[in-house]
């Protein structure tokens, strides 16, 4: 087996490139595995190189290893999705890493020995038109806050997951409720709502959790359909939607665990939805389903999901 690291330097906000090559390189050498190690030139290359790798060793087992964030491992495993002899590993060094959460302990991912010695267990994968992903989808609200963020980066002194709360906020104050045709396994839930989205697994953004009890190993997805809040609730129930307290939101939040979701927005624009960092543009009815067990995912030893 190959193992073959892709590594983005931009990931976390600082070059750790060399030091991760060195300490694989050096890991490698000691267990006897045969390595090979690409750097990251520019955002979507990920992709470039996966593909080229896996053409190029079509046949044989390899173990990719994204060495970045989320955005770096979606792309990774969505470039990889061809090819049946792939395992696909993440190692976090990016500002977020969000399907780790899902599992009850994160902290052994953080040594790169944990993961090259590590074993292959099965996920569930979503797909989204043909574009897969294994963490969460948002359309609306969501996708735009992840656009707004460089906005506000400034505030990332205090926290770097104020962006995202800063943002949050400002959407919700700022833009209104978009009009969906939605059908989630036969049931209508159409209506208006700030924010449709699918969570495979329970966190996106670093610490956002609207459906917490989200599993990326049962089978199902978690619908989460955002509605219209006023200006004086804007505060509390955007820290409601982002501890996922559905309690204090009531009926402005629905939860729904289904299989497969199909929607269109209405007034026929074209929807903006954000996929595990990745943004994309649909137009029309888009269906969004999942997959039992369709990817094979690299962990350290003794790892569970929640």
């Amino acid at each position: 087996m190959k193992h073959i690291f892709i590594i983005n330097p931009a990931a976390g906000g600082e070059d750790h490139s060399e030091e991760i090559r060195n300490e694989a390189e050096e890991i490698c050498a000691e267990l006897g595995l045969e390595c090979l190690f690409f750097i990251v030139e520019h955002e979507g290359n990920e992709a470039q190189i996966t593909e080229r790798v896996c053409d190029a060793f079509r046949g044989e087992k390899i173990r990719l290893y994204a060495c970045g964030g989320s955005g770096t491992f979606q792309r990774v495993m969505e470039a990889s999705r061809r090819f049946k002899e792939v395992e696909i590993a993440s190692y976090p060094c990016g500002f977020t890493n969000d399907i780790l959460k899902c599992f009850k302990d994160s902290t052994p991912f953080y040594k790169l020995r944990n993961i090259i010695t590590g074993e292959p267990i099965l996920m569930d994968v979503a797909d989204f038109d043909g574009i897969r992903f294994c963490n969460a989808l948002s359309i609306g609200m969501t996708a735009r806050i992840i656009g707004d963020i460089d906005s506000y980066a400034f505030i990332t002194k205090f926290h770097r997951n104020f962006p995202y709360w800063f943002s949050s906020i400002v959407d919700v104050l700022t833009k209104h409720a978009i009009p969906y045709e939605i059908n989630i396994d036969g049931q209508d839930y159409s209506g208006r709502y700030l924010l449709v989205s699918a969570f495979n697994g329970c966190v996106y953004g670093g610490n956002i959790s609207p459906a917490r009890n989200a599993k990326p190993n049962d089978g199902f997805l978690d619908f989460v359909l955002f509605k219209q809040v006023g200006t004086f609730e804007a505060a509390m129930c955007t820290k409601a939607f982002c501890a996922g307290d559905t309690e204090k939101l009531g009926d402005r939040m629905i939860i729904v665990r289904g299989q497969k979701m199909k929607i269109r927005q209405i007034d026929a624009k074209e929807m903006t939805c954000n996929i595990d960092g990745e943004f994309y543009k649909t137009s029309g009815m888009t269906e969004i389903s999942i997959k039992r067990n369709g990817l094979k995912i690299i962990v350290p030893k003794g790892t569970e999901f929640k």
